[in-house]
């Protein structure tokens, strides 16, 4: 059987026919004589002569021969490798190791995630030993950019997939941390190494667990993540924030000294970076920080806990990070949210997108402590007439704060907010309405008892009715409203009833 060329057919060939061809007789190979085929595969994938679109597809195709989505077509798979000869099993590993090598990028890719679908078989079993000494080894400084890449791709993929609680696994959570630290060490010449491991660090953090408890593993863990933070290339910084962000995910009880030390000022300078992707993971690191706190307040809350009774349970402490660090985010959060995309039709992931969820957030963790600043930031910009963003920003602001804060304290200044934002229902600028007509959905969403219903309902449903003709974008919005308004003041009007 000519593998190449059947490999090829279907990949590449032009005519449907000869494609099925090709397919029907893998899929026998695959399904009569598995060893052979697997064998042939392997070779395919290490042939330098071979076209990189085959060698990819060979590596794809045995990789699918050892793992699947589907638990039981999986677990068949699993013990049909396991019922191989092992001296065949022996040869595929070496030649897929060999894999990572390749000074082909893309084929060293797929070496990889299928060096990973065989971990995920034989390191549970505690077999397969070798083979993270041999990645520790790929990952040392000397070696070619293509092999610590390759390696700690490998890495990152056996981490995504494999069991944290594994004992066997576990057993290998040091090795495995060796081998990304140096990629992720600020020496290591790469950038494309670097934002590689710190990739596969943020796949292993449950891994370490262990390590990470471990003061003096855990203090250079944050060293070398938080040097890549400022390293040249944006790309390896913005990595370096997301990584930053899941660490408190998982650990926030251990953050305390570094805040202190190091992450208030990093993660600050980040979110005023001008480069979209930088400045949004920084945003994502202070959205995780109060994400966190509201979950350790819920959890206080359900088990009835009071402080001194936290004091007894670690794991319930809050820090306060985002009250901590309220004077310098929020006025940073509020100057993000003229970060607008310039296009109103374009809706990518934005700078201001971001700190706009990441303003909802601190409203909801730090409560009353969020208005005043961001009061004083609408006051400044609701009505500036030159400039768009300006006003967008102001409305978001607005907006953003009115899940957390007191009530009370929220209805007064509704009712001195709600005129003025009424009026840029008919702004000139796209996505001033857009984010005006959002507004006004919160408001009767979750303040609606803040209207005046004999003066300013009826301003409010003229000002909807008008939406309603406008842009798409705002006439979604406006249905938004007009359906919490019609659910609020109905549920209202019943509980007076009842």
């Amino acid at each position: 059987m000519d593998i190449l060329q059947l490999l090829e057919n279907a990949l590449l060939s032009t005519d449907p026919n000869q494609r099925t061809q090709a397919e029907v007789a893998l899929n026998e190979a695959a399904n009569n004589n598995f060893s052979d085929y697997v064998r042939l595969l392997i070779e395919a994938l290490n042939n330098e002569d071979a076209k990189t679109e085959v060698r990819m597809l060979a590596g794809i195709g045995l990789k699918n021969q050892l793992t699947s989505k589907d638990s039981r077509t999986r677990s068949a798979q699993q013990d049909r490798w396991l019922k191989l000869d092992p001296s065949i099993k022996q040869a595929i590993k070496e030649n897929a190791l060999q894999g990572l090598k390749t000074s082909n990028l893309k084929v060293a890719g797929t070496a990889a995630q299928l060096v990973a679908a065989i971990a995920d078989i034989e390191l549970p079993r505690g077999e397969w030993q070798e083979l993270i000494p041999t990645i520790i080894q790929n990952t040392k400084m000397e070696n070619s950019e293509n092999v610590k890449r390759a390696s700690q791709l490998t890495i990152g993929y056996i981490c995504e997939s494999a069991d944290p609680t594994n004992a066997n696994i576990l057993q290998q959570a040091s090795g495995i941390l060796i081998a990304i630290i140096q990629g992720v060490q600020s020496n290591e010449p790469s950038n494309l190494v670097r934002i590689t491991a710190l990739n596969a660090l943020v796949n292993s953090l449950e891994f370490i667990k262990y390590n990470f408890e471990t003061e003096g593993e855990r203090n250079y863990i944050m060293q070398v993540v938080c040097e890549a933070t400022q390293a040249d290339d944006s790309e390896l910084q913005a990595s370096a924030f997301g990584c930053l962000a899941r660490i408190m995910s998982l650990y926030y009880g251990f953050m305390a000294l570094y805040m202190e030390k190091a992450l208030y000022g990093l993660t600050v300078s980040g979110m005023q970076s001008s480069d979209e992707k930088v400045a949004c993971m920084a945003v994502e690191f202070w959205s995780t920080v109060c994400e966190e706190e509201m979950e350790i307040a819920l959890r206080r809350q359900e088990l009835g806990l009071d402080s001194l009774q936290v004091a007894e349970s670690p794991e319930l402490m809050s820090f306060n990070f985002a009250l901590i660090a309220s004077s310098e985010v929020l006025p940073t959060l509020l100057k993000l949210l003229m970060r607008q995309n310039e296009d109103p039709e374009d809706d990518d992931w934005s700078v201001a997108m971001a700190a706009g969820a990441c303003l909802q957030l601190y409203a909801q963790d730090i409560g009353n402590y969020v208005v005043d600043p961001t009061i004083q930031f609408v006051g400044a910009n609701l009505t500036d007439k030159e400039n768009w963003r300006a006003r967008e920003a102001a409305v978001m602001a607005f907006g953003s704060i009115l899940d957390g804060p007191d009530l009370e304290q929220l209805k007064s200044i509704i009712n001195q907010a709600l005129p003025p934002i009424l009026e840029l229902i008919q702004d000139a600028n796209l996505q001033v309405k857009e984010t005006v007509a959002w507004c006004l959905g919160r408001i009767a969403d979750m303040v609606v008892d803040a209207i005046d219903v004999n003066t300013q309902l009826p301003q409010l449903l003229h000002a909807l009715v008008n939406g309603l003709q406008d842009h798409p974008k705002v006439s979604t919005n406006c249905c938004w409203t007009l359906i919490n308004l019609v659910e609020q003041i109905c549920a209202d009007f019943q509980q007076c009833r009842d």
